[in-house]
């Protein structure tokens, strides 16, 4: 099962995964909120998301990993560059109930940050009803680094070819992850838009 979503998507999102094996929910600048609903043994979700903001553009996302089926994993991956005067809120939530035993979650919001205008505010939450599981959250918001821009503009990159090239770079784990699924229109034209953003 995949499920992409972008701006123009409605923005409350409740998926329920209730049979096993793979399911990808994909989020381009999508604002609003993503309640995955997992009531299915041996289920694997992936859910990911890559954010770019530019001029003045805002986005907001909450997520949550809701495990109530024991022996399920998810994994969440939500990475955002930010330019301008853009800005990102994020709050996500892992929350397993009791007879979620030996539950594996992972979260992590990653975000770049290329102007001093531009702002984020992350927040992972973890709600643990069993005992017998793994779980994982991590935020980390930065700029690039001075060796970085030293090293491309040591090269006779302008400003605009090194945001993207560090966009690209940033976001090459989150497009990675998708390789187990043939080829998505709306994953691919989220690549590209990446690719020519700064140009």
């Amino acid at each position: 099962m995949i499920t992409y979503l972008n701006a123009q998507s409605p923005h409350n999102q409740h998926i329920l995964v209730e049979k096993p094996g793979k399911s990808l929910i994909f989020a381009f600048n999508f604002s609003g909120s993503i309640f995955v609903d997992i009531a299915a043994e041996n289920a694997l979700v992936t859910i990911l998301g890559a954010y770019t903001g530019t001029k003045k553009e805002c986005y907001a996302l909450r997520t949550t990993q809701n495990h109530r089926a024991p022996n399920s994993c998810s994994q969440l991956l939500i990475k955002g560059v930010f330019d301008g005067e853009s800005s990102f809120s994020y709050e996500g939530l892992i929350r397993i109930e009791k007879i979620a035993q030996q539950t594996l979650a992972k979260q992590s919001n990653l975000n770049l940050i290329l102007s001093p205008s531009a702002s984020v505010n992350s927040k992972p939450f973890l709600e643990i009803l069993a005992d017998d599981v793994i779980c994982s959250h991590s935020s980390t918001t930065g700029h690039p680094s001075e060796e970085e821009i030293e090293y491309l503009a040591g090269r006779g990159i302008s400003s605009h070819e090194a945001k993207t090239l560090l966009a690209s770079a940033f976001f090459h784990d989150v497009f990675r992850k998708t390789e187990f699924i043939s080829e998505h229109a709306g994953i691919s034209a989220c690549r590209k838009k990446i690719a020519s953003l700064w140009k």
